[in-house]
């Protein structure tokens, strides 16, 4: 008994606690900056991207995750789909008196199965309220490729009490991983290892393809060495296209031509095949 006393207290005090009111973290001023990881991308620069992730520094990793889909229209369309059967469905608030665990249950008082029915309307007028609900829902739906998503929850203080005031995706440099694997949030304040989630104020959602770390297993970085490879193939593609028909570049030089001569004669055939 004293093991469920605990839990059953533990809990209470957890629901005792409102959440933070405000934006704690938000929109970053500077988003128009960005790193380029995939400008010439080598194998080598990628193996230590993946480790620079493992160790908790994500910001060059959800940086080549975002140029890839914006580099491979093939990768982009399958990661967009897998998103779009999510927030392509339409959803609703379901009253508590509607699950199968309700119905099993013996019959409360009218006042619950009002209540309950009254709560599922207010909910879904609030969320239907939010203007920036379905931007929140597009981008926790980028964990489908990435593995993790996280939206702030901003709450404001009103008459009646703490209430949902709108939803502020968190761009995805501002998460980092601690030496204990829980994700953690970057601040202006704490810029370097980041703040805990507070309770009630985040949603993070990680689809977890696998067990273990949570950026191993996402759709991106499973096929970051394949988009390489692809991107290295198209590349060598592209080269010979470009001199595909074009004649064959001779020059010559006379017997007593001057070494300096020479190079210019072979910097003038490179220009030609550039």
């Amino acid at each position: 008994m004293q093991m469920i006393d605990r839990i059953v207290n533990s809990f209470r005090r957890r629901r005792e606690t409102t959440p933070r009111p405000g934006v704690l973290v938000g929109r970053k001023s500077n988003e128009l900056w960005r790193e380029y990881p995939a400008d010439g991308l080598t194998p080598q620069r990628l193996v230590a991207i993946m480790r620079e992730a493992d160790a908790g520094d994500l910001t060059s990793q959800f940086a080549l995750f975002e140029q890839m889909e914006e580099r491979d229209g093939h990768l982009y369309s399958v990661a967009n789909t897998r998103r779009l059967a999510l927030t392509g469905l339409p959803w609703e608030v379901v009253s508590a008196t509607e699950t199968p665990g309700w119905r099993s249950a013996p019959s409360g008082p009218r006042g619950d199965r009002r209540l309950a029915d009254e709560t599922a309307a207010w909910c879904d007028e609030v969320l239907r309220g939010l203007s920036d609900f379905d931007d929140a829902l597009a981008h926790l739906s980028l964990a489908f490729g990435r593995n993790i998503s996280v939206v702030e929850i901003v709450w404001k203080s009103s008459s009646q009490g703490i209430q949902l005031a709108g939803l502020i995706p968190i761009a995805f440099d501002r998460l980092t991983i601690d030496d204990d694997g829980e994700l953690r949030i970057l601040t202006e304040d704490e810029q370097f290892k980041g703040i805990a989630l507070p309770p009630d104020k985040f949603m993070v959602h990680t689809p977890h393809a696998r067990s273990g770390h949570a950026m191993r297993g996402g759709l991106l970085r499973v096929t970051s060495l394949a988009y390489l490879a692809k991107r290295f193939a198209i590349k060598d593609w592209l080269i010979f296209a470009e001199v595909f028909g074009m004649p064959v570049r001779i020059a010559r030089y006379a017997p007593n031509a001057t070494k300096r001569e020479k190079r210019e004669l072979l910097a003038m055939l490179r220009q030609l095949g550039a």
